[in-house]
């Protein structure tokens, strides 16, 4: 039978605190038919069960990340990475910038990923000032760890047509120099202004992005895990066509963004749940907030240094009631994320 799977000789954790530990576990079908000492899980196995023998290894159960972005990490790993041990400075995020850019046609973008300015020697968010001086002819966008933030080069602001009359947009901020000029640093939903001009993966290189963060969870140990957050109609098509192919490794409960994705839902009668143990329907999603590490986080008191800044909501409270109220008449799981205190509460959301 597909699934069949003899462990025996092992230290097997069984996170029962009445019978923490096992030798062995046999597996029919894909699930757990026994847990116990070797005779007893090879009285459960079924007859052409594959055997490991552990040797006195020791097996664990297998970890679900329950809020994880397995898209975003395949089709990150093509950009630069930005964090330590590869970045520790400022210095070093133009290095590396102006490596890619030395192998990337003119004009094309160069992306960068995870750098946090509470890791670097320099203590602060890079500006487009940093980035201009070493790549001009390409437009630039580098994303904060948090994907909350990031930093625009002149040449993506000049793109996006956003300069020191560009108003902030509701659920984000443009920083701006003592001047009034953007300093390139764009927080939540002002990132729409470069990445909207971005062109958005097709279901192919989707596809191929899943395919190698599969790979990436399953060494860590990772056998399932939740979407946080389908909008687009190629990312449903590319998980999909790999649960059709029998491709997808990983089991998967989809996050739908209410904003993008519930009327459509709610239209076909579709709720949370719906779908199969590998590819299921979760819950309705939105952002009430930002993040702590961008200063975004939506707060009861002020940010140290700053104390005008309580963070962002990022629509007015009564308007995410009312979806938060239509997505669970709907038949669907919400889910929120809250990252501040105030939003953590409810706060005027009146949770």
């Amino acid at each position: 039978m597909n699934g069949d799977l003899l462990l025996i000789n092992g230290n097997v954790l069984t996170m029962d605190p009445a019978k923490p530990r096992a030798s062995a576990i046999a597996i029919r079908g894909g699930k757990i038919a026994a847990v116990g000492s070797d005779d007893e899980a090879r009285e459960s196995a079924g007859p052409r069960v594959r055997t490991i023998d552990l040797a006195g290894r020791t097996a664990t159960p297998a970890l679900n990340d329950a809020h994880a972005h397995p898209m975003s990490l395949g089709l990150s790993l093509a950009d630069v990475k930005l964090n330590k041990p590869e970045v520790a400075s400022i210095a070093d995020i133009q290095r590396v910038i102006r490596e890619r850019a030395a192998i990337t046609p003119a004009g094309e973008w160069v992306k960068g990923r995870s750098f946090d300015q509470a890791q670097l020697d320099d203590q602060r968010i890079p500006t487009r000032q940093d980035i201009d001086v070493v790549v001009a002819d390409h437009p630039v966008i580098l994303m904060r760890a948090c994907y909350h933030i990031g930093v625009a080069n002149s040449a993506a602001l000049k793109l996006a047509g956003v300069d020191r009359n560009t108003p902030d947009p509701d659920g984000g901020a443009i920083d701006r120099d003592e001047h009034g000029e953007p300093t390139g640093v764009l927080r939540e939903s002002a990132l729409g202004f470069v990445q909207d001009l971005i062109t958005a993966p097709t279901t192919d290189q989707i596809v191929s992005a899943l395919r190698l963060a599969n790979q990436a969870f399953l060494r860590a140990g990772v056998v399932s895990s939740v979407e946080a957050g389908i909008r687009r109609q190629e990312e449903m098509h590319a998980y999909q066509q790999l649960w059709r192919n029998g491709e997808l490794k990983t089991r998967t409960y989809l996050m739908m963004m209410i904003e993008e994705t519930l009327d459509n839902l709610v239209d076909l009668g579709i709720q949370t749940g719906y779908g199969d143990p590998w590819l299921r329907i979760g819950p309705a999603k939105l952002f009430s907030d930002g993040s702590l590490g961008g200063r975004t986080a939506r707060m009861k008191e002020p940010y140290e240094g700053q104390p005008d800044n309580y963070g962002i909501w990022m629509e007015e409270p009564a308007v995410m009631k009312a979806k938060i109220r239509k997505a669970h008449d709907a038949g669907f799981q919400v889910g929120i994320h809250a990252i501040g205190d105030d939003a953590v509460d409810g706060g005027l959301i009146g949770l």
